[in-house]
């Protein structure tokens, strides 16, 4: 009759119980304290997943009010010149960022820097233009740009992890 060995921490199952789980990397055959260590290791790694989850819906709320800005800037420009049709582009780019808000929650790396590339590239664009518009809406400009840029380091470090690990692999936004 053969002893089945069950990693604690995946479930996976062993004839033989091997020095460190396959799935997981959990030591079978380490010390106590080193299977604390480990075991502490983990869940920080978990708690490190679980708060990138909150960043990416800041994010995510960032590039929604990016969006509600570039459409309520429409709509009052509009009201005061309903002739001009420039304006339109304003429209378009809040949709555009409204939808990339929405897109973040299935694929966040590649919407937020897809978002982050077009919202530099809006900027560099209207301080060529006019070098003074730089500094209008300076403080909104740093803090969607920073959000953006926050948002993607924990992308980049949930990828780490999870690319280090097959456990975390599993483990879903």
């Amino acid at each position: 009759m053969t002893t089945l060995t069950t990693c604690t921490i995946c479930n996976t199952t062993y004839d033989v119980e091997p020095i460190v789980c396959s799935k997981c990397d959990y030591p079978f055959s380490a010390s106590e304290e080193e299977k604390s260590t480990f075991v502490g290791q983990l869940f920080s790694k978990k708690l490190i997943i679980q708060e990138a989850r909150v960043k990416v819906k800041n994010t995510q709320k960032i590039l929604w009010a990016i969006g509600g800005v570039n459409v309520f800037y429409f709509i009052i420009l509009f009201s005061f010149h309903p002739t001009l049709n420039i304006y339109i582009l304003d429209l378009l780019l809040g949709f555009v960022f409204i939808g990339f808000g929405f897109y973040a929650a299935k694929k966040p790396f590649r919407s937020i820097l897809i978002s982050l590339i077009l919202l530099l590239g809006i900027y560099v664009s209207n301080a060529l233009v006019d070098p003074i518009s730089l500094f209008r809406g300076i403080i909104f400009k740093v803090i969607f740009v920073v959000g953006l840029i926050y948002g993607l380091l924990a992308i980049y470090q949930v990828h780490k992890i999870k690319n280090k690990n097959e456990y975390f692999k599993e483990i879903d936004w």
